[in-house]
């Protein structure tokens, strides 16, 4: 066979090359990129006895990201590339990995429960890092003039992403270990809602309890309610949202803060009003805000909708959602500024949109009565 061919050959040449750590390296994503059961028995055992040193995390991410294309193969390197867990350049790549394989059930936490002590040891020092950000965010907030919820809604640790995938290799032993216990509750109350939302999906998923009042507490920030409300939906937990924040309102302002690219605190964002549409058949309501970024600017426009027509129901339908930047002027008619605005964004979004009806003393308009 062909790709045993090569294999042989590739196993060879890294043989001959000696102290070449530049073929050996070549020889290494070559087998990596063969992705045949041989290739990888030859890489694991490379990979185990003789790790080869790349120049930089590129070419690290390189090797892993071809391995990660099949995660069958992968699991052919478990658990013994796990021996690499406590080199810097390996740590976060194998880590990666093995999150990938756990979450695609290819691999359960009995293959990894070895390393255990490993992976405890490197979250606890992540956390450690979190505590550290946590405090001086606790000054922060007793400095007077501070507002707590703009440095709650400041969100994004830095850590994040490393300290979530601790958590998901480590929420198997969530009733087992007391100290994956303790690791929890200090993510559930953290100071980072990104990572509080993230840390109580994981648990839900997995069938643990979380608070009544953390799931409040993250509904009630503006940024992540709606991203709370579209993965318990998605989990079939959506009765778990917190009823406090279950309505169209809370929901419309949590989509417009979602069109917040630049994740900017906002200072105020205040309901103004809703309208009916019509739009391509589709019947719904579009809710108005203006908000501001800063106590010293002026107020701006904000559009969200479509939300259904009955108001005990909830829609994510983030159609017509947008922070326009068009600033109220106290000269002009605020409806007829807020018209304006819904029919820029209607407009904006198809040639077919020319046509539309907003309800409560509206008529129809075309692109014609922009002429008008």
């Amino acid at each position: 066979e062909v790709s045993m061919q090569i294999t042989t050959a590739l196993k060879k040449i890294y043989n001959d090359a000696g102290d070449t750590t530049t073929i050996q390296n070549k020889v290494v994503e070559a087998l990596a990129k063969q992705k045949t059961k041989a290739s990888y028995m030859v890489l694991k055992d490379i990979l185990i006895q003789d790790p080869p040193v790349f120049e930089n995390d590129f070419e690290y991410n390189a090797i892993f990201s071809d391995i990660t294309d099949s995660l069958p193969l992968a699991r052919m390197l478990f658990p013994e590339i796990m021996q690499l867990f406590t080199i810097d350049d390996y740590r976060d790549n194998i880590k990666s990995i093995l999150v990938t394989l756990k979450d695609s059930n290819v691999i359960s936490a009995k293959d990894y429960q070895g390393y255990f002590t490993k992976i405890w040891f490197d979250a606890r020092i992540e956390m450690k890092k979190l505590q550290g950000k946590d405090e001086k965010r606790r000054e922060e907030e007793n400095k007077p003039g501070n507002d707590q919820k703009t440095i709650y809604n400041a969100g994004a640790t830095g850590n994040e992403n490393t300290l979530i995938q601790y958590a998901d290799l480590l929420v198997p032993f969530y009733e087992s270990k007391p100290v994956v216990h303790n690791f929890f509750y200090k993510l559930l109350y953290s100071k980072d809602p990104s990572l509080e939302l993230k840390a109580a999906l994981l648990l839900l998923k997995n069938g643990l309890i979380v608070p009544d009042s953390v799931l409040l507490k993250i509904a009630s920030t503006d940024n992540f309610r709606v991203k709370l409300y579209k993965q318990l939906l998605q989990q079939k937990l959506i009765n778990r949202f917190p009823v406090k924040y279950s309505n169209q309102i809370d929901i419309a302002r949590s989509l417009l803060l979602q069109d917040n690219d630049n994740n900017d605190v906002m200072d105020s964002v205040i309901f103004l009003n809703k309208q009916s549409v019509t739009f391509q058949n589709k019947h719904g309501l579009v809710y108005f805000f203006k908000y501001k970024q800063r106590k010293t600017d002026g107020w701006k426009i904000g559009v969200s909708g479509m939300q259904p027509l009955l108001n005990s129901e909830i829609s994510t339908d983030s159609s017509f959602v947008k922070m326009t930047g068009k600033v109220l002027r106290d000269d002009l008619i605020l409806e007829d500024q807020l018209f304006d605005e819904l029919k820029k964004l209607i407009y904006s979004k198809h040639n077919s949109s020319k046509h539309f009806y907003i309800s409560e003393g509206y008529t129809r308009y075309t692109h014609e009565d922009d002429n008008r």
